[in-house]
């Protein structure tokens, strides 16, 4: 019999690897290692994604949680539950096939990591820019491939934030790399942007004329894909019923509590004070 992997060789790999597959929040969480790439969101890439993350799985349940010390056997559940999650997001909840916003969120977190936060050189940065953006028709085409019937309000959110991130790329880039010196570089990224811009607004258009006019998909999971869904992504084990009933008392409470505050301000109106804050 072979020996357990140790969990923290598992652990690292495992970060390892889902930093190298969504460059976006490994970015955000400080990891630059991937920073000039963009997820891939074309088929066979899902399907090796799930593939992965099945490896991943079966790995983990070979590891003896009993073994663990204590600290490790509480991070043992939270990752086994997020590896599942990614799981079920791939298999179920499908937001990757139903969403265009998963899409728009992308290019708009991993464009504007690079410009806002300055944690490198400028001219890294807007080179880093300048491969996100080529590879941002790559992109918009997984999501036409993708996304078939999507529920009307995620086209509605996703048309909202990909029209912003139009916007960014042809106003803001610009200002963000405003002292860059480098003339080829902004050549390149002059280009680039134009190409991106071009497949973004091409999409929108697609949506809006060809999608949103027989958009007639749910963007409802159903009482047990919802239930679900909060078990392995926040570890919640209450049922629907039972979350909405406290979450329709502390509403309560807090309109309670504002409108005692209001009536200390100006003799009791909170939707005077309301409009006032």
């Amino acid at each position: 019999m072979h020996a357990a992997e140790p969990f923290p060789h598992f652990v690292d790999d495992y970060l390892n690897y889902l930093y190298e597959t969504h460059p976006t929040s490994a970015t955000l969480d400080g990891v630059h290692l991937h920073d000039d790439l963009l997820e891939d969101f074309r088929r066979p890439a899902l399907d090796a994604l799930n593939s992965t993350l099945s490896g991943f799985s079966r790995r983990l349940d070979n590891i003896p949680v009993a073994s663990l010390p204590r600290t490790e056997q509480v991070e043992h559940g939270i990752i086994s539950a997020n590896v599942r999650a990614r799981q079920f997001e791939l298999d179920e909840t499908r937001g990757w096939e139903r969403n265009p916003q998963v899409y728009a969120d992308i290019l708009a977190s991993s464009l504007a990591a690079q410009a806002i936060f300055d944690y490198a050189p400028e001219a890294d940065r807007a080179r880093r820019i300048l491969s996100k953006l080529r590879q941002t028709p790559r992109l918009i085409q997984a999501a036409r491939d993708n996304v078939k019937e999507p529920p009307a309000i995620f086209i509605k959110v996703g048309v909202d934030t990909l029209r912003g991130v139009t916007t960014f790329i042809d106003r803001d880039l610009p200002r963000a790399f405003h002292s860059l010196d480098d003339l080829h570089l902004l050549a390149d990224l002059a280009d680039a942007s134009t190409e991106a811009v071009q497949a973004i607004s091409s999409y929108v258009d697609y949506l809006e004329t060809d999608v949103r006019p027989r958009a007639k998909a749910s963007f409802r999971l159903g009482q047990d894909r919802f239930e679900q869904k909060l078990r392995l992504e926040e570890g919640f084990s209450l049922p629907t019923d039972r979350l909405l009933a406290i979450a329709e008392r502390e509403l309560h409470n807090t309109q309670e509590d504002f409108r005692t505050l209001a009536g200390r301000l100006n003799g009791g109106d909170p939707i005077a004070s309301w409009r006032k804050a």
